[in-house]
C-alpha cells in the first residue's frame, strides 16, 4: 500500500507502508505447472528480503506470455541489478518522465537529451521490449 501526496506543483511524493503482503512474497513449485498471459509488477515488489529470488524464478521459468514492468522507482527499493536483469526480461514497460531519465543518466550511462532519444536508446539495448509506455506530468 502506498500514499500518494502532492507539492503545490501538483508533483507526487510516495510514502510505502511497510511489512504488508508483497513485503513477504513466496512462490509456491505448483505454480510452475500453470502458463500465465501476463505478469504485472514494479522494483518496489523486490523491496521484501528474498522478492528478488522469488521474481527471478517465476521470470526465468517462462511460465507467463508477456511480462509488464511498471518501473516505479522509489527508493531505497531499488538496485541498478534488479532494474538491468528486469529491462533485459520484460516485454512491455511503463516509465515516467523521471524515471525515463533515470535509466538513460544510470542505467545506459547515456546522456538524457530528450524523450525521444531516451526512448530509442531503451529499445536499442533491450530489443525484447516491444512497447514503452511514458507516462508525463500534466
Amino acid at each position: 500500500m502506498r500514499i500518494v501526496t502532492l507539492d503545490e506543483n501538483k508533483i507526487p511524493t510516495f510514502s510505502l507502508v511497510k511489512d504488508v503482503a508483497f513485503d513477504y512474497l513466496q512462490v509456491k513449485d505448483d505454480i510452475f505447472d500453470e502458463s500465465f498471459d501476463a505478469l504485472s509488477f514494479g522494483s518496489v515488489t523486490y523491496r521484501g528480503a528474498g522478492n528478488y529470488d522469488q521474481v527471478k524464478k517465476i521470470i526465468d521459468a517462462k511460465i507467463c506470455k508477456k511480462l509488464f514492468f511498471d518501473i516505479n522507482l522509489r527508493a531505497p527499493f531499488f538496485d541498478h541489478k534488479t532494474i538491468i536483469y528486469t529491462l533485459k526480461h520484460c516485454d512491455i514497460l511503463k516509465v515516467s518522465e523521471e524515471e525515463l531519465s533515470y535509466i538513460v543518466k544510470n542505467i545506459l550511462l547515456k546522456e538524457d537529451k530528450d524523450y525521444i532519444s531516451g526512448l530509442k536508446l531503451i529499445y536499442e539495448n533491450y530489443p525484447n521490449i516491444s512497447l514503452i509506455l511514458l507516462t508525463c506530468g500534466e
